[in-house]
């Protein structure tokens, strides 16, 4: 679409979010969400509830207020996750992807850096006595950094 039509066209940004499968459950999917932000009939900027709230029907505080709870609760989940993900090194649990350089490549790669060789020397000689690479080809001086960091060692 160009002209008049387009210029008209009002532009809205949506915030949709599920915490729990119930919610998905109970008629409040991302997806039902996303629905309601695009049938919303809006004119300039306005900050719209799915409960039904609409700012221009409520007062600027509590928008405001939604605004700041909204804020507060996303910075308590990242916080909640960083003590979950700080809890489960503790208790010793593997984090992440595992890594698919088999052990005794790992045990190369830290005797060689033990010996004073750096990552890009390591990598080099990886390469030329033909070891495969976690990815195939060559390897890389990053991957041989992660493999010593994985091992307590970098």
């Amino acid at each position: 679409m160009t002209g008049p039509e387009q210029l008209a066209r009002p532009k809205a940004i949506g915030y949709v979010r599920v915490s729990t499968n119930r919610q998905a459950e109970n008629g409040y999917s991302l997806e039902a969400q996303s629905e309601q932000i695009r049938d919303a009939k809006l004119e300039g900027w306005r900050l719209v509830g799915l409960d039904g709230t609409d700012s221009n029907t409520i007062s600027q505080l509590t928008a405001h207020a939604r605004l700041l709870v909204a804020e507060e609760e996303r910075e308590l989940i990242s916080k909640r996750t960083k003590q979950g993900l700080i809890k489960a090194r503790q208790a010793g649990k593997s984090l992440g992807k595992p890594s698919t350089i088999k052990p005794e490549v790992v045990a190369r790669i830290v005797k060689l850096h033990s010996q004073g060789h750096g990552t890009k020397a390591i990598a080099k000689a990886l390469t030329e006595s033909e070891v495969t690479a976690p990815a195939g080809g060559a390897w890389s001086y990053s991957t041989v950094r992660r493999a010593l960091e994985r091992a307590g060692v970098a």
